[in-house]
C-alpha cells in the first residue's frame, strides 16, 4: 500500500546548520543572542518538525486507507454457526402410535452446525458454498444425523452486470487516495513558500533595523553637530526644533522595526516548530543574503508544464473522473434488477455421524433449484433523479477544471510579469539607493560650508534611508516572487530538493 510522505534532500551543510540552530538555541547561550540560520537549514527544520506539515501528511495518511477498505467488498466472507434446541410438543395420532412412554407429548432436541463460504466478483457474481450438519433425538424415534453440502449462484443480467460498474466505488476510492496524495503536495509547495517568505521577511525586518538605527545615529550626529553650532552663533537656534523632531520621529521609526522584526522572528518560529530545544525567544539570525532572482523567460512554456503539474488541477480531474464514476452507476440504477440463481446440494442422513458424508457421495440424495427474479420500482423516480443530478455535477466539474487551467495560466503568467518587474525594480532601486546617498554627501558639504540647513540634510538622509529600505526591500521581494513564480508552477518542491512520495 502507498502511503504519502516526505524525504528531504538538503544538503550536508544544510543539515548541520540545522543541527547547529538547535544546539545553539538548546546550549547555555542565553535566549537573545542571535542563533545564525540559513535558508536550506531553516527549511530541513521546517520539513522535520513542523506540526502543520505533520497534519497535512496524516491527512494523506488517512485518504491511502480508502483503496483498501473498497477492495475488502470482493474478499471472500466466511460465516459458522453452531446452534442447539428442545420442543417439547402434543403427539400427533401418528406419533402416538410409535410413542414408548406413554407421556402423550413428543420431546425432540436438536444440534445444528454450519458453514458457508461467500465470494462476491467484479461480474457481479456471487458464489457460495456451504456444508450443515444436524443430529436430531426424539422420545418415539432413534437418534438421526444429517449433512448436507450446497453449491450456490447468483448472476445479474441488467442491473450490476458489467464490471465498470461493480468496480466504481474501488476506482473512486483510488481516485480519493491520489486525492490526498495530491493535496499534500499541493500543500507541501505553500508550506515550502510560507517558510522561505517568513525567511526572507524576517531578512529584510533585520536590514530594516539595520537601516533605522543608522539613520537615528546620523540624525543625533547632526543635531549634536547643530547644537556645537548654534552655540558659537553660527547658525539660528530655530534650526534645533525641527532637528529634534526629527531624531524623535526616527526614534519612533525604530521602535516600529524593533516590533516588525518580532513579528517576523515569530512567525519563522511558528513555521519551525516551536519546542524545548527551539523555543519562542529564539532570535533567529538569517544569514544567506537575497541573490539575484533568475529571469522567468518566456512565460508560455512553463504555463503549459504547469497544467501537467499543479497538484489543484489534479485534484480537480480526479473529482471529474470520480463524477463519471457516479454517472456509471447511476446509470445502471436505472436498469431492472434481473438475477440469474442457480443451487445444487447433496445431501445424507443416517444414524451415525460419518455415514451421512459417506452418503452424500455414495448416493444420488439431491436437490437443485433454478430460477430468476425481478426487482423494479415502478416510475423509477429517484433513479431518475440521481443519474440527472449526476450528469449535471460532471458537467459542473468539467466547467471546473477548464476553468482552473486558465486560473493557473494566469497565475503562471502574472507571476511571471511579477518577478521580471521586481528584479528590474532591484537594479533600478540600487541605483536610486547610491544617487541618494551622493545626495546625502553633497547636502553634508553644504552644511558644512554654511549653504544648507540642518533640515535640508536630514531630508536628503531621510530619502538616502527610504531608498535603501526600498532596494532591501525589493531584494526579498524578488526572492518570494521568485518562489511564487515555482509554486505556480508546481515544482517548488522539486527545485528545493523536497522529494514528495
Amino acid at each position: 500500500m502507498s502511503r504519502a510522505g516526505w524525504g528531504p534532500r538538503a544538503s550536508g551543510a544544510a543539515s548541520l546548520v540545522a543541527v547547529g540552530v538547535l544546539l545553539a538555541v538548546a546550549g547555555p547561550a542565553p535566549a537573545a543572542e542571535p542563533v545564525p540560520l540559513t535558508l536550506p537549514g531553516a527549511v530541513l527544520l521546517a520539513l522535520e518538525r513542523s506540526p502543520e506539515l505533520r497534519v497535512e501528511r496524516l491527512g494523506a495518511a488517512v485518504q491511502s486507507t480508502l483503496p483498501d477498505e473498497a477492495r475488502a467488498a470482493f474478499d471472500p466472507t466466511v460465516s459458522a454457526s453452531l446452534s442447539r434446541g428442545e420442543s417439547t410438543l402434543p403427539t400427533t395420532a401418528r406419533q402416538g402410535a410409535l410413542e414408548v412412554a406413554g407421556e402423550g407429548v413428543r420431546r425432540s432436541r436438536d444440534d445444528q452446525a454450519s458453514a458457508e463460504l461467500t465470494q462476491p466478483l467484479p461480474t457481479g457474481t456471487e458464489l457460495t458454498l456451504g456444508a450443515d450438519t444436524s443430529r436430531t433425538r426424539t422420545n418415539f424415534s432413534p437418534e438421526e444425523y444429517g449433512s448436507r453440502l450446497a453449491l450456490g449462484l447468483t448472476q445479474p443480467l441488467f442491473q450490476g452486470l458489467r464490471p465498470s460498474v461493480n468496480l466504481a466505488r474501488l476506482r473512486r476510492a483510488e481516485n480519493l487516495a491520489a486525492v490526498g496524495r495530491y493535496a499534500f503536495v499541493g500543500a507541501m509547495e505553500a508550506f515550502l513558500a510560507g517558510i522561505e517568505g517568513a525567511y526572507w521577511d524576517l531578512s529584510f525586518a533585520r536590514r530594516a533595523l539595520d537601516v533605522r538605527r543608522q539613520s537615528l545615529d546620523a540624525s543625533r550626529r547632526l543635531l549634536a553637530d547643530a547644537e556645537t553650532l548654534v552655540a558659537a552663533g553660527r547658525r539660528p537656534a530655530v534650526e534645533l526644533a525641527a532637528v529634534r523632531a526629527e531624531v524623535a520621529a526616527r526614534e519612533e521609526a525604530l521602535e516600529d522595526a524593533r516590533a516588525a522584526l518580532d513579528t517576523a522572528r515569530l512567525d519563522l518560529v511558528r513555521r519551525l516548530g516551536p519546542g524545548a530545544d527551539l523555543p519562542w525567544t529564539a532570535a533567529l539570525e538569517p544569514v544567506d543574503e537575497p541573490s539575484a532572482a533568475a529571469a522567468p523567460g518566456d512565460p508560455a512554456p512553463w504555463a503549459a508544464q504547469a497544467l501537467t503539474r499543479r497538484p489543484d488541477l489534479l485534484q480537480a480531474r480526479l473529482e471529474l473522473a470520480n463524477g463519471e464514476l457516479e454517472v456509471i452507476e447511476t446509470r445502471d440504477g436505472l436498469l431492472p434488477r434481473l438475477d440469474l440463481f442457480a443451487s445444487y446440494a447433496r445431501h445424507g442422513r443416517e444414524t451415525r455421524l460419518g455415514s451421512t458424508w459417506r452418503q452424500m457421495f455414495e448416493k444420488d440424495y439431491e436437490d437443485w433449484r433454478v430460477g430468476l427474479s425481478v426487482q423494479q420500482t415502478l416510475g423509477r423516480r429517484a433513479e431518475g433523479a440521481r443519474a440527472r443530478r449526476a450528469d449535471f455535477q460532471v458537467q459542473r466539474a468539467e466547467a471546473a477544471v477548464e476553468n482552473l487551467g486558465l486560473v493557473i495560466q494566469s497565475e503562471v503568467r502574472r507571476a511571471a510579469v511579477e518577478l521580471d518587474r521586481l528584479r528590474r525594480k532591484v537594479e533600478l532601486a540600487e541605483v536610486t539607493a547610491s544617487a541618494r546617498a551622493d545626495e546625502t554627501r553633497a547636502e553634508q558639504a553644504r552644511f558644512d560650508a554654511g549653504r544648507a540647513t540642518a533640515g535640508d540634510v536630514l531630508q536628503a538622509e531621510s530619502r538616502q534611508r527610504e531608498a535603501e529600505l526600498n532596494w532591501h526591500r525589493a531584494r526579498s521581494d524578488a526572492r518570494k516572487a521568485e518562489t511564487e513564480f515555482l509554486r505556480v508552477q508546481g515544482r517548488l518542491a522539486e527545485a528545493r530538493g523536497v522529494e514528495v512520495l
